[in-house]
């Protein structure tokens, strides 16, 4: 997760809709094909001394959880109006793998409403809605529990989960994802009927929480060697490529492309000989290794005499 605590910027915040300054955030809203990152979604920082400041803002007063920073959006209003803060992780989760995410939120002051619906929702590619401002209507993998609405404007309330990654979700976007209909509130004093609901964010985590302990990317069990010499010295006679498994297979063509050695043995050995028992001319060959998950890898070699 970059910059979960949103204390990283670019520069200074000096008013509102500026959460792009902290890189690499932004608001996952489209017009035209184009994000837009100057209308709405706040980026709240100590450093500024205006509407965007911390602790005391436009939309109430509120220390940060952590460090200086926090960001800012509306879960609520009458009209369906929704912001989102949205992110591009490091790298992409991995299928069957478990993760926790989490982050902390806190009622703004000014607000009308307290809401029950927020969440996190990974995507393999960025959320942009067609027209800004309006419910993207997905289903959240992380998500507050219905009829619990969130009214703490003093101390930060934490929401979290844990989920089973599909494998490739390289995004994250939070926000409220239901519709009017399916958001419940609580009324804040006095409350107005064409009312808000606006919350500070702070310190989003996503980490590997799965039993195995590890979420690392697989590593590459092949070991294949670019260069050989067969000739009889007992020093690098055969090309072989460590970490195959049976049924694996091997293919290697000359510079023509003419297939010259095959197999599927989990043991694999060239000595520089052709199927046929011919000896194999110096040069460059190419190969390529087809493993039983499907997955291919290709590159070259070089038998030198």
């Amino acid at each position: 997760m970059p910059n979960g605590n949103f204390e990283t910027n670019s520069s200074c915040p000096i008013s509102v809709g500026e959460i792009y300054k902290s890189i690499p955030w932004f608001q996952p809203c489209n017009i035209m094909g184009n994000v837009i990152n100057s209308s709405s979604t706040e980026l709240f920082n100590s450093c500024n001394t205006t509407i965007v400041d911390v602790p005391i803002n436009f939309a109430g007063t509120q220390s940060a959880l952590s460090g200086q920073a926090y960001a800012g959006i509306y879960l609520y209003n009458s009209m369906d109006y929704r912001e989102y803060i949205e992110v591009k992780l490091t790298d992409s989760l991995l299928s069957g793998k478990k993760y926790c995410l989490s982050f902390y939120i806190s009622l703004a002051e000014t607000s009308d409403w307290g809401v029950d619906m927020v969440g996190g929702f990974l995507s393999n590619d960025s959320l942009l809605s067609p027209t800004p401002h309006l419910v993207i209507s997905v289903a959240p993998q992380i998500e507050n529990s219905i009829g619990n609405t969130i009214i703490d404007t003093s101390g930060w309330v934490l929401i979290s989960g844990s989920f089973i990654a599909q494998g490739g979700e390289k995004f994250l976007t939070i926000g409220n994802f239901q519709y009017n209909v399916n958001t419940q509130l609580t009324p804040i004093n006095p409350p107005f009927p064409s009312g808000y609901s606006y919350y500070y964010i702070d310190d989003v985590s996503l980490v590997c929480c799965d039993t195995s302990g590890t979420c690392d990317l697989p590593k590459d069990t092949l070991s294949v060697p670019n260069v050989f010499t067969p000739n009889y010295d007992g020093v690098n006679d055969l090309f072989e490529i460590k970490g195959l498994t049976k049924g694996d297979k091997v293919q290697i063509y000359n510079r023509w492309g003419t297939l010259v050695f095959e197999t599927e043995s989990e043991k694999m050995f060239w000595d520089g000989y052709t199927t046929s028992g011919e000896a194999c001319s110096g040069g460059v060959y190419f190969y390529t290794v087809t493993l039983l998950s499907g997955e291919t890898r290709k590159g070259y070699l070089t038998l030198i005499k």
